[in-house]
């Protein structure tokens, strides 16, 4: 009675709206399904595939498995099949080792960016210096950058 009710709801949902009706797993119940009775899966909204389409197509009957224990499937090992050894060799065994390659010296070019930076600034110190509108500690300012500049110069 169960198997007659599931079967008018599906037909009912079928025609009510676009759907795909498929097997989800055929043959997975052990035994041959009767003709009247398959597994159905409700898939709203399907664009190309009608419920019309999906019941033309014939019905695969699975062979029935032949009788064996039900066991839990062995666990899956994880990780590399590959042994550790082989993976990662000793090094001297004939493997060809990365050589590091030599980090570029960048010294230079960041002295002359920080020489440009700097040269807006002491040029302006310069000018004002010449106009006598420096203070001491300004004067000092000044020397200090003007000798900042002349190491990042070498």
């Amino acid at each position: 009675m169960k198997t007659i009710t599931l079967a008018v709801l599906a037909l009912g949902l079928a025609a009510c709206a676009e759907t795909e009706v498929r097997d989800e797993m055929p043959g997975t119940a052990g035994a041959p399904l009767p003709k009247s009775v398959r597994t159905q899966t409700y898939v709203p909204a399907a664009t190309a595939t009608t419920t019309a389409a999906a019941e033309s197509r014939p019905a695969a009957q699975p062979a029935p498995p032949a009788q064996q224990p039900l066991t839990p499937p062995a666990p899956r090992r994880r990780g590399s099949s590959t042994p550790p050894d082989q993976l990662f060799p000793p090094p001297g065994s004939g493997a060809p080792q990365a050589t590091p390659l030599p980090m570029p010296n960048t010294d230079a070019t960041v002295n002359q960016l920080k020489r440009n930076q700097m040269q807006s600034d002491v040029d302006r110190l310069r000018n004002q210096d010449a106009l006598g509108r420096l203070d001491p500690l300004q004067q000092r300012d000044l020397m200090n950058r003007q000798h900042e500049m002349d190491r990042l110069g070498r």
